[in-house]
């Protein structure tokens, strides 16, 4: 008796290892959101002016300050959105996180965020391959 309940012991213990084992090495795969096949979306049709308004004007990522960014034309967004830093800061952090973008004030000091609209252009965009036409 004692040797069949070792037994089931060790049985369930290699089976919740192998389980973890396998679950640990699943790459998450994004989830595209059902809206996303109603929005199409472009860089030069709206996200380009979605960016102009709420990242790079003056004193953000304009390219006037060195190390955060020009995103005043595609190729300035290219390298952060392949490295998942746009979508990680801007669609994924919550808006209470000091790191979400856009930030909780416009250069006249008014607080501002993406819409819920916006939100959504921006994510499908992205989760699109960020098409620049």
């Amino acid at each position: 008796m004692k040797n069949i309940f070792a037994f089931l012991i060790l049985l369930s213990g290699l089976v919740m290892l192998s389980t973890l084992g396998c679950t640990k090495n699943k790459t998450m795969e994004e989830v595209i959101p059902d809206l996303c096949d109603t929005i199409d979306v472009a860089y030069n049709d709206e996200i380009k002016t979605l960016i102009n308004l709420n990242c790079s004007y003056s004193g953000c990522h304009d390219g006037n300050l060195a190390g955060i960014g020009n995103f005043t034309n595609y190729e300035g967004l290219l390298s952060r959105l392949e490295n998942g830093s746009i979508k990680s800061h801007a669609i994924d952090l919550p808006k209470e996180d000091p790191d979400h973008m856009p930030p909780y004030y416009t250069p006249a000091g008014n607080p501002t965020d993406l819409t819920t609209e916006e939100a959504d252009m921006l994510l499908c965009w992205i989760l699109s391959g960020y098409p620049e036409d």
